[in-house]
C-alpha cells in the first residue's frame, strides 16, 4: 500500500509565486538560484527541498518565510 505524500507548503507557495509572476520554470529557477532540473524535480515532489533552494527562494521572496517554516515542521510525510 502506497502512502500519499503531503504536499510541501513551501514548494506550493513557490509554485503559486511562479504562476503569479507568469515565468517559465527555467526563469523561476534562475530567480531562486537553482538549476531548472532541480526546480522541476522539487515541483513534482521527486526531490526534497535543500538549503540552496531555501536560501535562494527566501533571498528572492522574503515574504515566503512562513510557508518555509511550515515546511520545516513536516517530517516523513506527517505534519509535526
Amino acid at each position: 500500500m502506497a502512502t500519499e505524500r503531503i504536499p510541501d507548503p513551501f514548494v506550493m507557495a513557490l509554485i503559486e509565486r511562479q504562476e503569479k509572476l507568469d515565468v517559465s520554470g527555467d526563469e523561476f529557477a534562475r530567480l531562486i538560484g537553482v538549476t531548472a532540473a532541480y526546480w522541476s524535480l522539487a515541483r513534482r515532489g521527486k526531490r526534497g527541498i535543500g538549503r540552496k533552494l531555501i536560501d535562494g527562494a527566501l533571498a528572492a521572496f522574503s515574504d515566503l518565510s512562513y510557508p518555509c517554516a511550515q515546511s520545516l515542521t513536516i517530517s516523513n510525510g506527517v505534519a509535526a
